[in-house]
């Protein structure tokens, strides 16, 4: 946009708090005339000269969308809210129209044409088609398996931590000849 002489500047939630204020403060001043932002200025903003909101995507959650659109238009003034609809926000574009109970209407923008007008009707669904239940067959009763033994042999000279384990050899029996 600055590329197009067009002052604009961007606030997101990665800026610390003071960068945030600074950018606020200029746009209010009208040092920029366009603040490019994410979510971060959907709320609490309350600029009576903003005049437009332009959605590149559509919020995830109904809500937020009226709460962005929202920063234009304050204190009796006129705004205008402009949302980018493209295929993987068709969905939520929908739910904005049920919550607000209007149809949104559609405009083509010169050179942003797409290619995407709509969702087309859902293709039959064959493969959830209810079917009858086969007949169980009756099943052989298992037989529960015994434990496999342990190898006694692999418990002998284990490295324990940074200590090798030596078991202690059992002492010999007394002898008859002592």
């Amino acid at each position: 946009m600055n590329e197009k002489k067009l002052k604009a500047i961007a606030l997101s939630g990665n800026l610390n708090q003071t960068q945030r204020n600074t950018i606020m403060s200029q746009f209010e001043r009208a040092v920029f005339k366009i603040l490019v932002t994410t979510d971060v200025a959907s709320r609490g903003l309350d600029i009576a000269t903003v005049t437009h909101v332009i959605n590149f995507d559509m919020p995830k959650h109904t809500e937020e969308y009226v709460h962005r659109v929202g920063r234009t238009g304050r204190a009796g003034n006129k705004g205008d809210a402009v949302s980018l609809v493209g295929p993987k926000d068709w969905d939520s574009f929908k739910r904005v129209e049920t919550y607000l109970q209007q149809d949104l209407s559609f405009s083509v923008f010169e050179d942003l044409k797409g290619k995407f007008k709509g969702l087309k009707p859902r293709k039959p669904d064959f493969r959830n088609k209810k079917v009858a239940p086969k007949k169980a067959r009756p099943q052989a009763k298992k037989t529960p398996k015994k434990p496999a033994q342990r190898d006694k042999g692999f418990y002998q000279n284990v490295a324990v931590g940074d200590n090798v384990f030596i078991p202690k050899k059992k002492p010999a029996a007394p002898s008859s000849e002592d």
